[in-house]
């Protein structure tokens, strides 16, 4: 199996043109002191999705499919304190911004029609920095008091919860001496900390999310999504293969191929009235229920991590999506007097999802 698979990652990197050298190397982390990082992470799409039925009104089918591309991405800058043994004891993170574009084909008489959704642009979704401090198993989180004017709501303290401290990938190495053809397994709990390095990142890219002076604007439908109301679970493996050295603008870097298998099912609260308050400003005229999601993605990665500075380049993976959805609402039929009667929906999405990680030193 080793072999085989240490054969095709080798011929995707020649058809690629990349010169990996099959050497031993030692994989270590080891921060330098005081310093700043800028992390982007970013996921692109290019999905088709077909609507698969209203089930409650007898409408198990639709001759309907709908071409949904865009881009979501966010940056941050961290300033690492390190102690005695290269020890990582502090970062002080600010988010700078998140970034989101979306657009939506659709069929329109004989052809399709192209919708480019409201709102896309820059928002903050954290506008206070956040200093994680090293503990005995974990890092505790809290915001920079001196940044703050304001005494953090209960909504922010709770984000803070379900933040990811380490954007470095160190959980994604086995670290230590490697030889090239070497594998290891990464386990779905680290690919989530960096999948979704919040509850929720995609409400990251429809509001300036923790802000102390927007504390009461904030849509409850927003803050379930980042409390324990959202529910994911993460199951399966990464395969990680080390191939040697690779060099990378100048720097020797490690090459590590990822081989992807994973499946997400997430419970999301509150889609329909996010997306109205996103977009038209008001809540929604009706009562949604959770939408329930399940995802299986297939593919292949890439993590660099550059051997001098002991430290994350980039990690970059390609996957094929299937997502299927289940979601409804409560609607008031006719003159709404009767009782509100529940519409549910179907529908799946498939096709290519990029996402990329990568650490500058600033």
């Amino acid at each position: 199996m080793k072999a085989t698979l240490l054969l095709l990652c080798s011929a995707a990197l020649v058809a690629h043109n990349v010169d990996v050298r099959e050497v031993a190397t030692t994989l270590k982390y080891a921060p330098s002191a005081e310093t700043e990082m800028r992390t982007t992470w970013t996921l692109d799409w290019d999905l088709e999705s077909t609507m698969a039925g209203i089930p409650s009104l007898g409408i198990e089918n639709f001759d309907t499919t709908l071409k949904i591309a865009g881009e979501l991405s966010w940056s941050a800058l961290s300033a690492l304190q390190v102690s005695k043994g290269a020890r990582l004891a502090a970062i002080t993170r600010t988010y700078e911004e998140a970034q989101r574009s979306i657009k939506v084909v659709m069929p329109s008489g004989h052809g399709f029609q192209a919708i480019q959704l409201k709102d896309a642009g820059t928002t903050r979704p954290i506008d206070v920095p956040v200093l994680f401090e090293a503990g005995d198993d974990d890092f505790e989180a809290s915001f920079v008091r001196q940044a703050i004017e304001l005494r953090p709501t209960e909504d922010m303290e709770r984000l803070l919860d379900h933040l990811t401290p380490r954007l470095d990938a160190v959980n994604w190495l086995h670290l230590g001496e490697r030889q090239a053809g070497d594998e290891w397994l990464i386990g779905a709990r680290d690919f989530e900390s960096l999948w979704f390095p919040t509850a929720d990142p995609a409400s990251w890219f429809w509001h300036d999310r923790a802000s102390p002076q927007a504390s009461d604007q904030w849509d409850e439908s927003l803050a379930q999504t980042e409390t324990n109301e959202f529910e994911r679970k993460v199951l399966g493996d990464t395969r990680a293969t080390y191939l040697g050295l690779q060099a990378v603008d100048g720097a020797l870097c490690a090459h590590i191929a990822l081989q992807i298998d994973q499946q997400i099912t997430m419970v999301v609260p509150g889609v329909n009235s996010l997306v109205a308050r996103a977009h038209f400003g008001t809540p929604a005229p009706f009562e949604s229920a959770p939408m329930h999601v399940d995802a299986q993605l297939d593919g292949t990665g890439v993590l660099l991590w550059d051997i001098a500075s002991k430290r994350l380049v980039s990690l970059r993976i390609e996957v094929e999506a299937t997502v299927d959805m289940t979601f409804g609402s409560w609607w008031q039929i006719a003159d709404g007097d009767g009782p509100a009667r529940f519409i549910e929906y179907k529908a799946s999405l498939e096709g290519p999802l990029n996402w990329s990680l990568t650490e500058v030193e600033e």
